[in-house]
Formats: structure tokens, sequence, C-alpha cells
């Protein structure tokens, strides 16, 4: 499930819950289409309801973050589980991505 809470003018929250798989892939493009057609200068990504994360999302998440920062925008993903934060950290992600263990309030 994907939710979008606007903060203001500047920030924009996208919650997601579930899995991030095949079954959402489609999902997932659409809403981080949306939030880079956007306009708010930070974007924040909370998964701390993300259990597993496919290739292609995160291929997703990796080009969002790269066209956000072409923009001088900020994108950040908050709230990783344990294991997603470890997957994240294996794939040397933290170096591309700000990414914070805590979810946004």
């Amino acid at each position: 499930m994907f939710i979008k809470k606007e903060v203001g003018q500047e920030e924009i929250i996208l919650n997601i819950s579930g899995p991030l798989n095949d079954n959402t892939t489609a999902e997932c493009e659409k809403y981080l289409d949306d939030i880079v057609a956007g306009t708010h200068r930070i974007v924040t990504v909370n998964m701390a309801e993300v259990d597993s994360i496919n290739s292609t999302c995160l291929g997703k998440i990796l080009r969002t973050s790269q066209l956000l920062l072409a923009q001088n925008r900020l994108f950040r993903i908050v709230g990783c589980s344990d294991l997603l934060y470890s997957t994240f950290r294996k794939l040397k992600v933290e170096n591309l991505i700000m990414i914070e263990k805590t979810p946004a309030l």
C-alpha cells in the first residue's frame, strides 16, 4: 500500500507498507514518477512497514533519487527494518541515498 502525505509545500512523505515485489512494481513506479513530476523540495520514503524489496523497485528508487538530486531536491529513506537496512548496506545503497532506520513522524 502506498500513501502520500504532504507536509507543507516543501515536503512530501510516501508511506509504503507490505512487500515491494512483482505485484507492486507498477504501483511503486507510478507513485515515484508522480513525486518526480511534483515540486516538493524534500521527498521522504517511509519504509517502516516494508519487509522485502525486489531489484526492479530498488532500481526505480535509485533512479528517482538521481532524478531528484539533478533537480536539487532531497530524497531520503526512513524507517527501514533491520533486514531491509542490512540489504541496503550490502548493496551500498547508503552511499547513494540518505537512509535512516527510524521512521518519520
